[in-house]
């Protein structure tokens, strides 16, 4: 069995999609001067790898804490869609040459792994609304991305985010993917536990050699 984090690490100065709060720590107590160190966290719902909930999109959606745990862990297969060019979107027919199966988790391994997660760039290939389309027609448990958001930057409409979320697809967006091959692993990406939450970060693995 081998474990692959795809999870981003959140520090001060990390990349966070425009308008997203940026993470800060504060120290609260010291070792030094008193019997345990103590920290302040101040970040966004959407910092590093995170899930969107219904929330996200639908005020009165549910939160988090309502998404069910089984469309966190689950059978998984990561997509190798390498050959898209920046700005382009991940269309229905795209999609249908995977053979992408109804009820999967699926991951998308696109370019955005190539450039890592330095400087935002809003050039980055995302799901199109056909293609997130097909993806409710497959009935699909989740589907994630990586990258910060998973439609086109400043789209001007909800798109693929109101598409899947309104059919209660959870969508884990910021996953590095960069040293992970095409193929089926084990998925696990739980969110906290938050109250009507629109968004959680997450600690994101696949498990390799279990299925």
């Amino acid at each position: 069995m081998k474990v692959h984090d795809i999870s981003l690490e959140i520090y001060e100065g990390m990349i966070t999609y425009p308008g997203n709060a940026d993470f800060r720590r504060r120290v609260v107590d010291k070792i030094t001067g008193g019997s345990s160190n103590l920290s302040e966290y101040t970040l966004g719902a959407h910092t590093g790898t995170h899930v969107d909930g219904r929330r996200h999109v639908d005020r009165s959606g549910g939160g988090v804490e309502t998404i069910p745990l089984d469309r966190c862990i689950g059978e998984c297969r990561v997509v190798d869609l390498g050959y898209l060019d920046f700005g382009e979107g991940i269309g229905e027919e795209d999609l249908a040459a995977e053979k992408i199966e109804k009820g999967e988790i699926v991951l998308f391994k696109t370019k955005n792994s190539t450039t890592g997660y330095g400087d935002f760039r809003e050039d980055f290939i995302y799901l199109t609304d056909e293609g997130a389309g097909l993806l409710v027609r497959k009935k699909m448990k989740a589907v994630g991305t990586d990258y910060l958001s998973i439609q086109r930057y400043h789209s001007g409409r909800c798109a693929a985010h109101c598409i899947l979320l309104e059919e209660g697809i959870p969508i884990f967006e910021g996953l590095d993917l960069s040293r992970v091959e095409a193929g089926r692993y084990l998925f696990i990406g739980l969110p906290l536990k938050i109250r009507d939450g629109d968004g959680s970060p997450v600690r994101a693995v696949l498990v390799e050699g279990l299925l």
